[in-house]
């Protein structure tokens, strides 16, 4: 049995996935509970294929067929060594490892506070200090991601610059006042980057404070449209529709959204995809792509000049490029669009390239194991939305060791041999 904890965290919310498994039975839970405090609402179940989605107590849980089956029976006020019991019974299972296995799925559901990790990837730290700023002359780019317009001010022209180049298919007019003014300068020995008057990052590495720059920027592109959830994806478009492409770092999902703008989609974006509440189409945070050192190689088919890209390095990790073409200036998507598809990519060097649909249950567990955000406070107009939306959205899984290939496959998906362009 092994148990998975996947956590994510912004502002006061923890996101926690927790993993149970049986051999072959596939127990799991995942919970989002609410902050500490918040008054508790009425019961929410929801059925979804055959497992199971539920909102008590502020807490979020997305139930696999047996972790349903634990889970009514001890609503149902069955003793755990009873549980157990049934369980070993019915899915012939050793009677210790169902024990474990029920004890396990109750631990989770009611895991104390203290115990859950928060993750760093949406992270608003409250108590930030704030950040003083230079008497100089700044040199100043302006920026709209989404609504969200930008000013980023630099202390050298040549700092400007290389913030410069990966945020270039964004650059707009000065427009008054910006939704977020972000100022970049060295104070002795370091870089400094302060948004909104409350410094950000500070590090002897200037890579390491630009690609934090990037991604404060796509967060508050993100975070300040009015969306139901943030999906942690990339999402391309055919012109009408969107497929979005979910997952965590090294899947592949950066590599095939290339491989897609490359080959003619509209670009949605790469990291972070808001769906509007109400309406739940895709927002466009079309922040230029990251290519990671392992797929230069894999993407040069599609550009030669991809190898030669400015390199941000952070130490001894290998180098990450944001992708700046005029492909990417060409292909950004402006406006909201259905999702029409959800594309699970996992590049694999060892398998061929195959495209095979999922449950309804595995999507939305995917989804929520991928990292993607829910607002708080959740209730049970938000969790229902999502449900629905989740049901609505044909799903699939695509193993790919060829992103030619994976293309092929997402152009099958929409029924067309070429995307067309809006309008």
């Amino acid at each position: 049995m092994a148990a998975v904890s996947t956590p994510c965290a912004i502002s006061a919310l923890w996101f926690t996935t927790a993993g149970i498994e049986s051999t072959g039975k596939g127990v799991t839970a995942v919970t989002q509970p609410m902050p500490s405090g918040d008054a508790a609402q009425p019961a929410l179940e929801m059925a979804l294929d055959d497992g199971l989605v539920v909102f008590e107590d502020g807490r979020l849980l997305v139930l696999n067929a047996t972790a349903a089956m634990i889970w009514d029976a001890h609503r149902s006020g069955i003793s755990a060594s009873e549980i157990a019991l049934r369980l070993s019974g019915r899915f012939d299972i050793p009677l210790d490892q169902a024990r474990g296995d029920v004890a396990a799925a109750e631990t989770s559901w009611t895991q104390p506070e203290s115990e859950r990790v928060p993750g760093d990837q949406f992270v608003t730290d409250r108590h930030r200090r704030a950040g003083s700023l230079p008497s100089i002359d700044w040199f100043k780019n302006h920026y709209r991601v989404c609504e969200t317009s930008v000013s980023l001010c630099c202390d050298h022209d040549q700092t400007a610059q290389r913030l410069h180049q990966p945020l270039s298919h964004l650059r707009s007019p000065a427009t008054g006042n910006s939704d977020c003014a972000i100022h970049v300068f060295r104070e002795e020995t370091e870089h400094v980057a302060v948004v909104d008057g409350f410094e950000l990052v500070r590090s002897p590495i200037f890579d390491y404070v630009a690609m934090h720059v990037m991604a404060e920027i796509a967060r508050r592109a993100a975070m300040e449209s009015d969306w139901l959830v943030i999906l942690h994806a990339a999402a391309l478009s055919n012109g009408h529709g969107c497929v979005v492409l979910p997952g965590h770092g090294g899947r592949g999902k950066s590599t095939l959204a290339t491989a897609l703008l490359y080959s003619g989609f509209n670009y949605l974006g790469d990291d972070l995809v808001p769906l509007a509440r109400g309406t739940r189409q895709a927002i466009p945070v079309p922040m230029a792509p990251k290519i990671e050192n392992d797929s230069v190689k894999i993407l040069s088919r599609f550009d030669p000049d991809i190898s030669h890209l400015p390199a941000f390095r952070i130490g001894e990790y290998p180098p990450t490029r944001y992708l700046t073409s005029r492909t990417l200036a060409e292909g950004v998507q402006m406006g909201t669009l259905p999702v029409e598809y959800m594309v699970f990519p996992h590049w694999s060097s060892t398998e061929s390239t195959c495209l095979v649909p999922i449950s309804n249950f595995q999507a939305l567990e995917d989804l929520l194991q991928s990292g993607a955000l829910l607002r708080t406070p959740l209730d049970k107009s938000t969790i229902t939305d999502l449900v629905a939306w989740v049901s609505e959205v044909p799903a699939y899984q695509l193993r790919y060791d060829d992103p030619s290939e994976a293309v092929e496959y997402i152009r099958r998906l929409f029924g067309r041999r070429e995307p067309e362009s809006p309008g």
